[in-house]
C-alpha cells in the first residue's frame, strides 16, 4: 500500500471515529421532557415541539476542518443564526499541497489555493440541526494565478449536541463564472467540527 493510500485510509478512519464518538457521547433516550427537566450535558438535541422551550438557541458556531491538515488543507468557518431556520456563514480556507500528495498530473502550484466563501444556510428542522441547504458564493485563487469565482450550492447534514459541540458534512458544486480556465472538478465539499454558543 502506497503512502498516499495510507494517508487517505487514516483520514477516513479519523472521520469515522469523530462521528461515532460524538454520537456515543450525545446519545439520549427519546421522549418528551418535563418542563422542570433540563437536557443532560452532552445529550443529543431533540427539536421536538415539546422540548423547544427547554433548549436555548445557540446563535454562533465556530468550526474547523480537523482532517484537512493531514493533506495541507486549513479551513475555519463562522456561522451566525439569524432565525430558527437560517444562518449566515463565512469561511476561509487555504490549501498548500504536500509534496507526497498529487492529484493527477497537475502542477502542485496550480492546485494550491486560497478560498473565501459566504453562504445563507437553510435548516428545515432547526438551525445547526439536521438537513441543510446552503446557496452561496466563493472565490478561489490558485497558486498559478488562475481564479475560480461563482455561485456554490451545498447540501449536507448537521449533528448537534446540547453541550454545543457539533459536526457537519456537505457536498455540492460550484459554477465558475471567472472564465479564466476550465473547471475540471466543479465539485466542492466540506467537513467541519465546531462549537456553538
Amino acid at each position: 500500500m502506497s503512502s498516499k493510500d495510507l494517508k487517505v485510509a487514516g483520514i477516513l478512519s479519523l472521520a469515522w471515529m469523530i462521528v461515532a464518538g460524538a454520537e456515543s457521547v450525545g446519545s439520549a433516550q427519546p421522549g418528551a421532557a418535563h418542563p422542570s427537566v433540563q437536557p443532560a450535558r452532552g445529550a443529543w438535541i431533540s427539536w421536538r415541539k415539546d422540548d423547544e422551550d427547554l433548549l436555548e438557541l445557540r446563535r454562533v458556531n465556530l468550526s474547523v476542518n480537523p482532517l484537512g491538515p493531514a493533506i495541507g488543507l486549513y479551513s475555519a468557518s463562522l456561522a451566525v443564526a439569524v432565525s430558527q431556520h437560517l444562518a449566515l456563514r463565512g469561511d476561509f480556507s487555504t490549501f498548500d499541497m504536500d509534496d507526497d500528495v498529487q492529484f493527477g498530473d497537475n502542477d502542485p502550484n496550480d492546485s494550491n489555493f486560497t478560498e473565501v466563501g459566504v453562504g445563507l444556510t437553510f435548516y428545515p428542522r432547526h438551525t445547526f440541526q439536521g438537513l441543510f441547504i446552503e446557496p452561496g458564493v466563493i472565490t478561489r485563487r490558485f497558486g498559478g494565478d488562475s481564479t475560480l469565482t461563482g455561485p456554490q450550492l451545498l447540501v449536507g447534514w448537521h449533528w448537534s449536541f446540547s453541550n454545543g459541540f457539533n459536526v457537519a458534512a456537505a457536498i455540492g458544486g460550484v459554477l465558475d463564472l471567472d472564465m479564466e480556465g476550465e473547471s475540471e472538478n466543479p465539485l466542492n465539499g466540506t467537513f467541519r467540527v465546531g462549537y456553538a454558543f
